[in-house]
C-alpha cells in the first residue's frame, strides 16, 4: 500500500501509559469545522492550565451512535497531573493502552484530511488493526510542530487499536 505525502513513514505501534489533557472543548458537525476557533480560544487562556507541559493534543471523541454526525473536540495540553479544573475547561483522561501512530507532514488547513481519509478509507480496511472508534488524538510538539501553514511542519496522529 503506498503511502500519500502527507505520511512520510509507515506507522507505528506504541504502548501509552494513562496521560491527562485540560483543555476547552466544543461540539463540531461534520462539515462544519469549528476547530481552529478552539485552537485559538485556547491560545487566549491556556495559561490558566495548571501544571501544563508544553504539548499540545488536540482529541476527537467520538458520538457512541455511528450514524452521527458530530464529534466532541477537545483542544488542550498535556498537564503533569490534575489537582483543579479551572471554570470552563475539560478533562480528558487518554487511557492507557495500544496506539497505532502515523506522522502527518504539511500545512493542516489544505492536507490532514488527506491523511485522515487515507487513514480511516485506505490503511484500516487492509491492516491487521481496526481501530476502537471512541476518540483519536494529534500530538503537536515542537520544533517538529511548526505552525498549521508550515510545509514541513509534523504532528502526530494516535489512534487506539485493537487486533482484528
Amino acid at each position: 500500500m503506498e503511502l500519500p505525502d502527507t505520511i512520510p513513514t509507515e506507522p507505528v505501534l506504541k504502548t501509552l501509559d494513562e496521560m491527562d489533557v485540560i483543555g476547552l472543548s466544543t461540539r463540531v458537525t461534520y462539515g462544519n469545522n469549528t476547530i481552529p476557533q478552539l485552537w485559538e480560544k485556547l491560545i487566549d487562556v491556556e495559561q490558566q492550565i495548571p501544571h501544563k507541559t508544553p504539548i499540545s493534543v488536540g482529541i476527537c471523541v467520538m458520538d457512541e451512535d455511528p450514524t452521527s454526525k458530530e464529534f466532541t473536540a477537545i483542544a488542550g495540553h498535556v498537564v503533569s497531573h490534575v489537582e483543579a479544573i479551572p471554570e470552563g475547561f475539560v478533562h480528558f483522561q487518554v487511557p492507557a493502552g495500544e496506539y497505532l501512530v502515523f506522522t502527518h507532514r504539511g500545512p493542516l488547513p489544505t492536507t490532514l484530511s488527506k491523511t485522515y481519509h487515507y487513514i480511516y478509507e485506505d490503511y484500516f480496511p487492509q491492516s491487521r488493526y481496526e481501530p476502537t472508534m471512541e476518540f483519536d488524538f494529534e500530538w503537536y510538539e515542537h520544533p517538529r510542530f511548526k505552525g498549521v501553514m508550515d510545509p514541513e511542519t509534523e504532528i502526530d496522529i494516535y489512534i487506539p487499536v485493537l487486533t482484528k
